[in-house]
C-alpha cells in the first residue's frame, strides 16, 4: 500500500480540469493491475468524498513517448551510449554519444557542434564550439539486438546492417556541454541539424531563476546575497551557475553534482512540508533544516492536545533539532543540540 497527500489552495482547483500538478508526487510501479482510491479532504482532513478506480493497468499505457532515448547499450570499452530519441541526450553522463544509422562507403566525415544564441530559456553558457571525426559504432555479432522503436520499425545487429550496407556511426558528446539547443554540421552534405541536449533530472525549483536564487538565502551571506540576487532573470541565472562552480566537487564535468542535490531537496522540502498555512515548504523552519541538512536518520514525534512535537536526529552530524506546532498548527524550530 502506498499513500500521498496533494493540498489544494482553494476549492477552485478541486474542480479545475485543465490545471495540474506535474512531478508533485512520482511512484514507480512494475507493470502489474493496481486499485486507486483517492480521497478528498477538507482543511481539516475531515473525508468528503472518496473515488475507487477498481482497475488500473499499467500495461496498457504507451511508455513510447516517455523516454528522451530509446535505449543505453553498453559498449566492449563500457561506456554507456544513449540512443537518441528525438535528437535528444542527456548532458550527465561521463560517456554520451550521438548515435545515428549512415551509408558504410562514407568513411571520411566530419563535424562541427555550435551553440546558438538563441534558446529556449536561459543559457547554460555563453558560447561553444565542438570539432572532430565521425566514427563508427562496431557492434559484435554477439551483441543483442538494439532496438530503435518508432525511428526505425526493426532490430538492428551487426548482421542485418551489413546486409543493408548500412552502419552505426557516434559522434562522442563534451563532458562540458550543457543543456539547450546545439546546432550539427556533418562535412558530407554541409546539412545543419538540430540537436537538443536535456537534463532529464533538473531541479524544477533551478527553472525559477528567482526562486532559486532566494531560496538560497540559507546559505549566503548579506552581500553574496544581494549580488546573485540582483539583474534580469538570465544575469541571476548565470549568477546561480558561477556560485556553483565553486563548490562543484566535480569541475571537469558540466555536471555538478552539489548544486542539483541543494535544489533537488529544495523540490522535496516544497512539497513535503506544504501545509494549509504554508503554502511553499521550503521556506518553512522544517524545511529550511532539511534542505541544509538532508533528511534525518531517525525523527521521534510526539502528539499532544495543543503542541506536538517533532525531534529531528542527525546522528552523524551529531545534531538534533527540536520543532514544536504554534497555535496555528506551524512548526516552529525551538532547540538545536
Amino acid at each position: 500500500t502506498i499513500k500521498d497527500t496533494l493540498i489544494c489552495n482553494n476549492f477552485d482547483e478541486t474542480k479545475a480540469k485543465n490545471s495540474f500538478k506535474n512531478n508533485y508526487i512520482k511512484i514507480t510501479l512494475k507493470k502489474d493491475f493496481y486499485t486507486v482510491i483517492a480521497d478528498l479532504n477538507d482543511n481539516s482532513y475531515e473525508k468528503l468524498k472518496s473515488k475507487k478506480i477498481n482497475r488500473l493497468d499499467l500495461k496498457t499505457i504507451d511508455y513510447s513517448n516517455s523516454f528522451k532515448y530509446l535505449n543505453v547499450y553498453e559498449d566492449y570499452i563500457g561506456n554507456t551510449i544513449p540512443f537518441i530519441n528525438d535528437s535528444s541526450s542527456s548532458f550527465n553522463y561521463e560517456n554520451s554519444y550521438l548515435i545515428f544509422l549512415s551509408d558504410k562507403r562514407i568513411t571520411d566525415l566530419n563535424y562541427n557542434m555550435t551553440y546558438p544564441e538563441n534558446q529556449d530559456d536561459y543559457k547554460w553558457l555563453d558560447s561553444f564550439n565542438l570539432n572532430g571525426k565521425v566514427k563508427p559504432l562496431n557492434l559484435k555479432k554477439s551483441d543483442d539486438p538494439i532496438n530503435f522503436g518508432s525511428i526505425i520499425n526493426n532490430e538492428l545487429n551487426s548482421e542485418s546492417l551489413n546486409k543493408f550496407g548500412l552502419e552505426l556511426k557516434k559522434i562522442r558528446l563534451d563532458k562540458n556541454m550543457f543543456p539547450g539547443n546545439y546546432k550539427l554540421n556533418l562535412s558530407q552534405n554541409n546539412s545543419i541539424y538540430n540537436i537538443k541536449i536535456v537534463c532529464d533530472d533538473l531541479p524544477k525549483s533551478l527553472t525559477e531563476p528567482i526562486y532559486a536564487s532566494e531560496i538560497m538565502y540559507y546559505i549566503l551571506n548579506d552581500t553574496e546575497f544581494k549580488n546573485i540576487t540582483s539583474g534580469s532573470k538570465q544575469k541571476v541565472f548565470t549568477n546561480i551557475l558561477n556560485y556553483w562552480k565553486s563548490q562543484d566537487p566535480t569541475p571537469n564535468t558540466s555536471y555538478n553534482e552539489k548544486m542539483f542535490s541543494y535544489f533537488n531537496r529544495v523540490d522535496e522540502a516544497f512539497v513535503n512540508y506544504q501545509t494549509i498555512n504554508e503554502k511553499d515548504g521550503a521556506k518553512t523552519e522544517r524545511g529550511k533544516i532539511y534542505i541544509l541538512y538532508g533528511k534525518p536518520e531517525r525523527i521521534e514525534r510526539k502528539l499532544g492536545n495543543k503542541v506536538n512535537q517533532e525531534v529531528w536526529k542527525y546522528e552523524k552530524l551529531k545534531k538534533e533539532f527540536t520543532f514544536e506546532t504554534n497555535p496555528s498548527g506551524i512548526y516552529i524550530l525551538k532547540a538545536i543540540k
